[in-house]
């Protein structure tokens, strides 16, 4: 019988980015732009290497948050611009719905209109209409979260919550 292996502990998968983001977090918080973004960089760069591509758009929001607050625009446009495109190759144009006014009020509050109209027709084209909305950024009738429409989106009949 071959000799037994000690007992390791199991190792977290994750745990060293989990401490790197909770560091950046505390950056964040204390007002240290700089080094969150940095490290949200990071983070972002790994995230979208192992497919993570949600997440990883969450991470350039952050980094873009961080550059908004250092005032360099340009960066924050870039960084937001390509959280909303792989928010998209992560098929998730419901997020991108729901933070491109966001990202477009953002930018018309800092004077940059063009860049906001801009983004916008980028958006019409890639998004164009989800079921019961009159645009990719129109009002639309969009239910609270919890509850039910009143008539399913994708074949019209009524739908029973109970």
């Amino acid at each position: 019988m071959p000799p037994l292996r000690p007992i390791r502990p199991r190792r977290r998968p994750f745990a060293a980015a989990r401490q790197r983001l909770a560091r950046a977090n505390e950056h964040f918080a204390h007002g240290e732009y700089g080094k969150a973004a940095s490290i949200f960089q990071e983070l972002a760069e790994a995230a979208e290497g192992r497919g993570i591509l949600d997440r990883a758009g969450d991470l350039r929001m952050r980094v873009a948050q961080c550059y908004l607050k250092l005032g360099n625009l340009d960066r924050a446009d870039d960084e937001a611009r390509h959280a909303l495109r792989l928010y998209l190759r992560a098929q998730r144009p419901r997020k991108v719905r729901r933070l491109l006014p966001k990202v477009m009020a953002t930018l018309e509050k800092h004077g940059r209109q063009d860049e906001a109209k801009e983004l916008r027709e980028k958006a019409e084209q890639l998004l164009g209409s989800a079921p019961g909305e009159a645009g990719p950024l129109g009002p639309g009738i969009i239910p609270a979260r919890g509850t039910l429409p009143g008539k399913c989106p994708y074949c019209g009949s009524v739908v029973n919550a109970t």
